[in-house]
């Protein structure tokens, strides 16, 4: 408790939150390449942050970027599409996402806890997804992660699957998503 309240006193409450949640919820092996890392922008996996990076860990995550249109709002989304694993494991998927409208042309408004939802069809057995409730990292975007386990009985194979995304109650499409099993 002594260090709690040093760090509290010390001013850096915010990042010790943060560790905290972050190691109650990231269940990825430190050592995985997607492991998520806190940044003052938000979150990142971890092999994608500068310096952060044991040499190890491998090559950077790669996103994809999509658009979505609905009516005259634009959504642009950045996710991993393929994801590639071992079973027995658990992978982070982060969506980040962004409104190229103007401002005051947009007709979504600041987004809160529920506007955004991504919800997972499709998925095999032996895979789930839990996904979180996401938080703004900046005016007009959102970030949310969603953490896909695998259980060891899960068989080789590529499995595809899709995400619903939905904003403000709007259904904005599906986004095509792929975990190959190794």
């Amino acid at each position: 408790m002594k260090n709690i309240i040093r760090i509290i006193l010390g001013g850096m409450i915010v990042v010790t939150i943060s560790v905290l949640i972050f190691t109650a919820c990231n269940s990825v092996k430190p050592e995985a390449n997607d492991a998520i890392y806190q940044t003052p922008d938000g979150i990142a996996y971890i092999a994608n942050v500068s310096g952060a990076v044991p040499k190890h860990l491998g090559p950077p995550i790669q996103s994809v970027d999509v658009i979505l249109v609905k009516g005259a709002n634009t959504a642009d989304i950045s996710y991993r599409n393929y994801i590639e694993t071992t079973s027995g494991q658990n992978r982070n998927d982060i969506f980040n996402i962004g409104f190229s409208n103007e401002p005051q042309n947009n007709s979504i408004p600041n987004l809160s806890n529920g506007s955004i939802v991504l919800k997972v069809i499709g998925l095999p057995d032996g895979i789930t997804a839990n996904v979180g409730s996401g938080a703004p990292n900046e005016l007009f975007s959102w970030q949310q992660l969603i953490q896909f386990m695998i259980t060891t009985n899960v068989k080789l194979n590529m499995y595809d699957f899709k995400i619903d995304v939905q904003i403000n109650g709007t259904d904005f499409g599906t986004l095509p998503c792929t975990i190959k099993v190794i």
